[in-house]
């Protein structure tokens, strides 16, 4: 499995985000094609290198025609990405990136979704950053990224709602489950922009056994972030089922209607969680309620806890952090009768040990060859352990 790992140590920035992809072997043409997709108009990356505290690093500077529209509300992004050539997966992947900080600047200021306004960062270098950062994690073929200690700064900064401390608000609620260190420094180190890629795109945790293969390191545009740079460490993981940090999160609710409980675990696997579950549970005064629970990311915690909040109708929302251990997963299809039967294989330390045929389609089978379910689910299992290695 291809991984990276992230030294936030200086801090991150959007700018830094490229620089350590391109520094790391990503390709500056897959980024700027993304760019150009977006329809924007004239946006250049240029890819400079440079050298940096006596090191060479990448700098990828994003420049702007003063006349390029500005996409100001989340709604402005997805008319825009709605519209652009851009490859499908590098904009799913940025638009779950705007999504996590228009969550995270509505949860800042307590507004709802609709209303966030991006002030500074409705500016075409976020969308620039974004877009080329999900195009670099993309080309470079990561499975998986995680990000050790984050440093945030300190002091305070001018915004367009006055002067606020650092880290300002939108990070913190960005950051939620990582590890986070003032860094030694009275300035802003971490950038919303960064805050929210690190959300979306990486899971906090720290460095784990790695077969390093490459490293790239990313330099700030000085006039904006100094002298600071971050540092993407690239390699194979050939280790099955490591352990990753997950957080459980919990609302128990009395007033929600049964029929809209699978609702409920729907949107929350459809944000991010890796599953959710609902147990019926006695209240008070003898009251039928739900504890609805949610295992998922770090970075996965402000959207979670906003569908709570909005579609479980709670008065609060409670996490605590997990270990997580999951499987290597891969499909077969097999055939019963003539109808494909998709069945899930997991493995660890490369023996299956689990064959699971995917329900629908033993249903959809069933139905078509008028046979019980249980027989579809049997002959399935049995044709996928066929296909297995002896011994």
């Amino acid at each position: 499995m291809r991984a990276g790992h992230l030294l936030c140590e200086q801090g991150i920035a959007g700018d830094m985000w490229l620089g350590a992809l391109v520094d790391a072997g990503a390709r500056p043409e897959a980024l700027q094609e993304a760019v150009d997709g977006l329809g924007l108009g004239g946006i250049e990356l240029v890819t400079l290198p440079i050298r940096e505290h006596g090191l060479a690093a990448t700098r990828v500077e994003v420049r702007v025609p003063d006349d390029t529209r500005r996409l100001r509300r989340l709604t402005d992004v997805e008319s825009a990405f709605s519209a652009a050539s851009t490859p499908e997966p590098v904009l799913r992947l940025a638009l779950d990136v705007y999504r996590t900080l228009a969550s995270a600047e509505a949860a800042a200021h307590g507004s709802d979704l609709a209303d966030v306004h991006f002030h500074e960062l409705g500016h075409p270098d976020t969308a620039a950053d974004i877009v080329a950062a999900c195009a670099g994690v993309l080309d470079l073929g990561l499975d998986r990224l995680t990000t050790g200690r984050v440093a945030v700064g300190s002091g305070s900064i001018d915004t367009d709602h006055g002067r606020v401390a650092v880290p300002p608000p939108a990070v913190r609620h960005l950051l939620t489950g990582f590890t986070v260190v003032e860094g030694g420094s009275t300035r802003e180190l971490t950038t919303p922009t960064g805050a929210a890629l690190l959300a979306r795109l990486s899971t906090p945790a720290p460095l784990g056994p790695l077969q390093l293969t490459g490293v790239g390191t990313g330099a700030a545009t000085p006039r904006t972030h100094g002298t600071s740079t971050l540092t993407l460490l690239v390699g194979e993981v050939d280790q099955p089922g490591q352990a990753e940090s997950a957080l459980l999160i919990e609302a128990t609710v009395d007033d929600l209607s049964p029929e809209l409980v699978p609702y409920v675990l729907d949107r929350l696997r459809e944000n991010g969680a890796h599953d959710a579950w609902a147990v019926p549970a006695l209240m008070k005064k003898g009251r039928q309620g739900w504890t609805l629970t949610a295992l998922a990311p770090p970075s996965a915690l402000a959207r979670l806890r906003d569908e709570l909040y909005r579609e479980g109708g709670t008065l609060g929302v409670r996490w605590h952090p997990v270990a997580r251990q999951p499987l290597q997963r891969r499909w077969v299809d097999v055939l019963v009768g003539d109808v494909t039967v998709r069945v899930k294989l997991a493995e660890a330390d490369g023996t299956v040990v689990t064959v699971a045929p995917e329900f629908d389609d033993v249903s959809a089978a069933a139905r078509r060859l008028g046979r019980p379910a249980r027989e579809v689910h049997d002959d399935a299992v049995a044709q996928a352990r066929s296909r297995l290695p002896s011994g």
